[in-house]
């Protein structure tokens, strides 16, 4: 059933299960703008979470369901930032210029896109900081999503010519092409037990 009502001339989109599926974070964009609101999972009435003046997008929630990550124009060009629901403080995570398609593991760690080219993904520890490159292919990789319990990033890559699927296992096993069709494969995502 529907549980966000827009208002006229406005669409609500990009929307994020908290992983304790209690709550939904989404974009509301129209008029120029794109703003991050929450909703409680059986609806109600949506609560603005950032009220600024720039383009914020692509939300996901902490583990704890404290905070969302997203995508936000604030220092020019994308960056992902962070932000606390109850006070509403923000923080950047990094530093751009192109940073898209965060996911989120239980413990802490992000995945996202870094465009340029090639597009490769990068893993981001919050706690120590540590950032570390996961792909170095000289195509496409994209739209990362690390499993529920935080070991294995499934992606879209292009650099058999097609866009695929792969697993990539964060202890260092070799990558798996999990799909091998003439069709293009897109935008994986993970069931909520882990299984692909």
């Amino acid at each position: 059933s529907q549980i966000t009502f827009p208002p006229e001339g406005l669409r609500d989109v990009g929307a994020c299960w908290s992983f304790d599926g209690e709550r939904l974070v989404f974009e509301r964009r129209g008029e120029g703008r794109i703003e991050l609101w929450v909703v409680d999972a059986d609806g109600g009435e949506p609560w603005l979470l950032t009220g600024d003046a720039d383009r914020n997008y692509m939300p996901a929630w902490s583990a704890d369901g404290r905070r969302v990550v997203y995508i936000s124009t604030q220092s020019g060009g994308s960056s992902l930032w962070d932000i606390d629901i109850e006070t509403r403080a923000a923080r950047r995570l990094t530093s751009g210029p192109w940073d898209w398609l965060p996911s989120v593991a239980r413990d802490g760690r992000i995945a996202y896109n870094q465009f340029g080219h090639p597009q490769d993904l990068v893993l981001l520890d919050l706690v120590s900081g540590e950032k570390r490159s996961l792909t170095d292919h000289t195509h496409e990789n994209m739209f990362p999503r690390l499993s529920p319990d935080g070991v294995t990033i499934a992606y879209q890559s292009n650099r058999t010519g097609n866009d695929e699927i792969w697993l990539l296992d964060l202890a260092g096993h070799p990558e798996t092409r999990l799909t091998d069709e003439p069709a293009r494969d897109l935008v994986p995502d993970w069931s909520p037990d882990g299984g692909e």
